[in-house]
């Protein structure tokens, strides 16, 4: 997990879950869209968003530390990254001069929020980063970024444990190949404020009670609250894009239990290995799983999966072709 932002509107800010690195990623979407600056005025009118970044201390970096974080944002897939350094003459950057003082001033004093202790204004010294397009890439490219400039300006609490809840998980998403309507993650969690937020809001807009607990960027345990009610839950399905007649095929046993009642249940999940990763301070997690699999899926101590004898096949009624 490189980073995650919960977006409660304009000015809001929330850290990624990697929280060893005292850096925040703050939206500025609401500054954009008749800025003036039509590169990202573009972006918010195809409904895209801008986030940005601010660091301390690196405005007197040499260019090449500039262009080698926008050459590793084009790795990842970004257009582009656009920055500003405040120096003791103002800021300078490639687009300082197009974007004009009063859009800078007012970046400088929203991203401010993210450095550590979030001053009323930017520092001298420090660089703005910005990164424009698709929300959801948009914030990975910004999770990335931020591990990268925590790395190389040894910003990350190397020594310590930073355990973070990941809540308020969306419940829907939009499918970007269909552009229609999917479930983000789990269709069996409950929607917060139940059958209301259902009925009266946005499909995007509905929150699911799911919660990760997440140390130094890696999920431990992921949980939630079970949808055990069957009108909610046909609902919800119907909202996903499932007919009615597929959700009674598909989950017709589930549906029946909760008809004959069934208590709110919720629960949570530990990686145990994920655990021990951390504590062994390895980068993989093949390296502590006992019987990890190769590339192509073998489990090379079992020499699992392996042939099936005739006899066992006939017995589960089942054919090789």
């Amino acid at each position: 997990m490189v980073g995650l932002f919960r977006d409660f509107g304009p000015g809001w800010s929330v850290p990624t879950p990697f929280v060893r690195i005292p850096l925040t990623i703050v939206e500025v979407s609401d500054l954009f869209g008749a800025s003036g600056f039509q590169l990202f005025d573009g972006i918010i009118e195809s409904g895209g968003v801008v986030r940005g970044l601010a660091t301390p201390g690196v405005a007197s970096r040499p260019r090449s530390f500039f262009d080698g974080l926008q050459a590793f944002a084009q790795q990842q897939g970004a257009a582009g990254l656009a920055w500003l350094a405040r120096t003791s003459d103002g800021f300078t950057g490639p687009v300082a001069s197009t974007m004009g003082t009063g859009l800078v001033e007012r970046l400088a004093t929203r991203l401010a929020r993210g450095l550590p202790g979030s001053p009323s204004v930017m520092p001298e010294g420090a660089a703005l980063f910005l990164l424009a397009g698709d929300r959801a890439e948009v914030t990975r490219w910004a999770g990335l970024l931020r591990l990268q400039l925590g790395r190389q300006l040894e910003l990350d609490e190397s020594e310590a444990y930073r355990f973070a809840w990941i809540t308020d998980f969306p419940l829907y998403e939009l499918d970007q190949e269909t552009r229609q309507i999917t479930f983000s993650h789990n269709p069996f969690s409950m929607p917060q404020a139940g059958l209301e937020a259902l009925q009266s809001l946005p499909p995007l807009q509905v929150r699911a009670w799911q919660y990760d607990i997440v140390c130094n960027g890696v999920e431990l345990s992921s949980g939630a609250v079970r949808n055990h009610r069957p009108n909610i839950m046909r609902l919800a399905f119907e909202i996903g894009g499932y007919e009615p007649d597929q959700v009674e095929a598909e989950f017709g046993a589930l549906l029946r239990t909760f008809r004959s009642g069934c208590p709110p249940h919720a629960g949570i999940a530990p990686g145990l290995e994920r655990i021990v990763m951390l504590l062994a301070d390895v980068p993989n997690l093949r390296e502590v799983t006992p019987f990890p699999k190769d590339s192509r899926g073998r489990d090379l101590m079992m020499d699992a999966p392996s042939m099936v004898a005739s006899a066992q096949l006939r017995d589960l009624g089942l054919a090789l072709k």
